[in-house]
């Protein structure tokens, strides 16, 4: 199925996968957050932020309500190459990304750097 405006809500609940969901509110506010992630996105492509934490945290919560081939559609849905890439970073540092995934998308390395920072931080031992 190809995505669009028009049946990106259909294509989500056919892949919704969260069992405590009790309502109509509920599923839309779980698929409210690929909209968030991707307004993250857009900043990281330009450059406008360094808030990688948030931006994982968005993505995480959206794929564990969707199944996940599912919601990397739906994560890359309607991004430009730029944003892409940065999405194509995040996805595939939780690794939700087969080798041969997405390969006219390239990483991004800044976006990629600032997850490596992410995990450098706080880890450090006093030896």
């Amino acid at each position: 199925m190809d995505l669009n405006d028009k049946n990106l809500e259909v294509f989500a609940a056919k892949h919704y996968r969260s069992e405590s969901c009790l309502s109509k509110e509920e599923f839309l506010e779980d698929l409210s957050r690929h909209k968030l992630a991707k307004k993250l996105v857009k900043k990281f492509a330009a450059r406008r932020s360094e808030n990688i934490r948030l931006l994982c945290n968005h993505v995480l919560c959206f794929t564990n309500s969707f199944e996940l081939s599912a919601a990397k559609k739906i994560l890359m849905f309607g991004l430009n190459e730029k944003e892409k890439e940065v999405m194509k970073t995040v996805l595939n540092y939780f690794g939700f990304l087969v080798p041969s995934e997405m390969p006219n998308i390239k990483f991004d390395l800044y976006t990629a750097k600032i997850l490596k920072e992410m995990d450098n931080y706080g880890y450090k031992t006093n030896s």
